[in-house]
């Protein structure tokens, strides 16, 4: 009984480690692991994230979150490695599209 629990656990951790995912550091992916309702500070700005909405396109995956700025809705989009192997945070407002820098942004909780 023990033997055939050793195997099946074994197996599942096989196929777990042989799954394709996007696999970046946990410093570069905190970004990505945002869990809504949340407060983060983004350039000085208390931000509270609503939602969060996972997608990819053909240049690779992405994070989209729903905020809400004061009295204006916002969105933050999170690529997890842009041109300079860096995620890419971009900051968006109404049409306005800025990209910010993966630092400026705090998690308050």
């Amino acid at each position: 009984m023990w033997q055939e629990l050793l195997r099946s656990t074994g197996g599942l951790v096989r196929d777990w480690w042989n799954v394709d995912r996007i696999r970046i550091s946990p410093r570069d992916g905190r970004l990505m692991r945002l869990r809504p309702p949340c407060i983060i500070r983004v350039s000085g700005q208390i931000v509270e994230v609503l939602r969060r909405a996972v997608g990819e396109t053909s240049a690779g995956p992405y994070v989209t979150y729903e905020c809400h700025n004061g009295d204006r809705p916002c969105l933050i989009r999170v690529t997890p490695v842009g041109p300079i192997h860096r995620p890419t945070v971009v900051w968006i407002e109404g049409d306005k599209e800025f990209e910010i820098s993966e630092s400026e942004v705090v998690f308050l909780g």
